[in-house]
């Protein structure tokens, strides 16, 4: 245990004593945002992250039945199988691994046996009849399959789709800035050039509306599934209230 509390991703973990769901999101996050770069090739481990590794690490070893995570010395095909400083690198550079830590925790915590999540499935503090109890080849296979896949839609579907929503911001923002910089063109008389002459952008508006039509139908599916708390509600009630005042 101590050899892979001095490896490189937990080295220097702090504990906050934030809940588990919260670090396990705030993990996610970061792991978006370093995927922003698509050429990014090595990621930094967040302080949740790390925590996350540390906690679940306990569980691990010692919070199951019997150490889920020990040296193997077991060999596939000739190769040996992955240590315990590989897979905790693994659990918390990946969107799935760091969701899986969290779940081991919750239910070690609580006094379960720790259950594998589903690829994309969020951590619950719940007992699940039927669930697959996780077991040292899940653990294995974090790196198993990674070293076999170096696509992010493989390793990391759910930070790849994270990463292309945020590019769709950055790209919607720049294009507000290049509207913007157009409007500011003006011709000798101090009128705004393209009021006069226009852009010629017909097949770019065709996409763009074709575009538009596939992100409202996205930005629809995320709205149910994440609708609007009690809070948001009062807040646009009283937003309403404000203009009929104005």
């Amino acid at each position: 245990m101590q050899r892979v509390l001095a490896a490189a991703p937990l080295k220097g973990a702090c504990l906050s004593r934030k809940p588990i769901v919260e670090l396990v999101e705030a993990a996610v996050e970061n792991l978006a945002l370093q995927r922003r770069d698509m050429a990014q090739t090595r990621r930094t481990i967040s302080p949740e992250a790390a925590e996350l590794g540390v906690l679940a690490l306990y569980c691990l070893v010692e919070g199951s039945s019997q150490p889920l995570l020990v040296r193997s010395g077991e060999r596939i095909e000739g190769v040996y199988r992955a240590e315990p400083p590989q897979i905790m690198e693994k659990l918390v550079s990946t969107t799935n691994g760091v969701k899986q830590l969290g779940q081991i925790i919750l239910d070690v915590r609580a006094g379960r046996e720790p259950r594998q999540l589903a690829f994309g499935e969020d951590p619950v503090d719940l007992y699940m009849p039927g669930a697959t109890p996780l077991n040292r080849d899940h653990l294995y296979a974090y790196v198993e399959q990674a070293s076999r896949s170096t696509a992010v839609q493989e390793d990391d579907p759910e930070t790849a789709r994270q990463v292309y929503e945020n590019k769709l911001r950055d790209c919607v923002k720049e294009m507000e800035v290049l509207v913007q910089g157009v409007k500011k063109v003006k011709d000798g008389g101090g009128d705004i050039l393209v009021e006069r002459v226009g852009l010629s952008l017909s097949e770019e508006l065709v996409m763009l509306s074709r575009l538009t039509s596939e992100l409202t139908y996205w930005n629809g599916i995320a709205e149910r599934r994440n609708p609007p708390t009690s809070r948001d509600e009062e807040d646009e009630d009283f937003d309403a209230d404000w203009d009929e005042s104005a």
